[in-house]
């Protein structure tokens, strides 16, 4: 038990090290993300059980690394740097974990699924730094995924549902960035439910950043083209100028009829 605290001690100040490197320069961060990279995969024992797997002790510790970030809503230049490259990480880890786990028909299992598991818990703290820090890092690691990433149906809508709870959020920068994650998931046939929790909440949103966010993230369609028009005339110039973006890049011209 000793040892492998010690061991576990020792993986936290490596891999503090490395988010520490990270705060001064985004140019270290392909350099950086190799090194996380080793730490993560070089020791991982597919034939362990996943809580006592080399990838849930990372997992743990990286964890346990990132909370001084959580305890501070400020968006200084240096955390920005940190969260980004966190993402980053994140996502690149899914496709090289599908393919370990394939052999044991889990996709997604590993580091991803755990780290997931602790921001959806972070979102639901009482301290709204820890939610604003989660859902930032989130919605990141969704934008930032590629297409064939290898993560489970099960994860996914665990993820969806705590963001949709966090749209609802009292602090409006937690909502933007709830928005964002669900962003990604708006086209979705298979998630309608989303763009109608849009379209009701950007009628009764009362902050301009966020009813901005949630125009970008509409899909053109019949059931959008209405709220995104009224959207222009919106007293927010953020929002108008939104508005008339996903009019011009989202929606064909011969598709707007002169009536609307």
């Amino acid at each position: 038990m000793a040892r492998e605290m010690d061991a576990t001690e020792k993986l936290i100040q490596k891999i503090s090290k490395i988010l520490e490197e990270t705060k001064t320069s985004n140019a270290t961060h392909i350099r950086k993300l190799k090194d996380l990279s080793l730490l993560l995969f070089s020791k991982k024992s597919p034939n362990q059980s996943p809580q006592n797997s080399d990838s849930f002790q990372f997992a743990s510790a990286f964890c346990k690394s990132l909370t001084p970030l959580f305890l501070f809503q400020r968006r200084s230049a240096s955390a920005e740097r940190v969260v980004k490259f966190v993402s980053v990480f994140a996502a690149s880890t899914t496709a090289r974990d599908g393919k370990e786990n394939e052999g044991a028909g889990v996709a997604g299992d590993g580091f991803m699924e755990d780290f997931l598991k602790f921001l959806m818990s972070a979102s639901l703290a009482a301290n709204k730094s820890v939610r604003f820090r989660a859902c930032q890092i989130i919605s990141e690691i969704i934008l930032r995924l590629p297409d064939d990433a290898e993560v489970s149906n099960e994860l996914w809508d665990e993820v969806i549902e705590s963001m949709k709870l966090r749209v609802a959020d009292k602090v409006p920068a937690i909502r933007t960035f709830a928005v964002r994650a669900l962003s990604r998931f708006a086209n979705d046939t298979e998630n309608s439910d989303i763009l109608d929790l849009f379209l009701e909440v950007l009628a009764l949103e009362q902050n301009a950043e966020v009813r901005k966010t949630i125009v970008l993230a509409l899909p053109p369609s019949n059931a959008t083209s209405p709220a995104i028009i009224d959207c222009t005339l919106d007293m927010s110039e953020l929002v108008r100028k939104a508005a008339f973006c996903v009019l011009a890049n989202k929606f064909p011209l011969q598709s707007l009829s002169s009536g609307q």
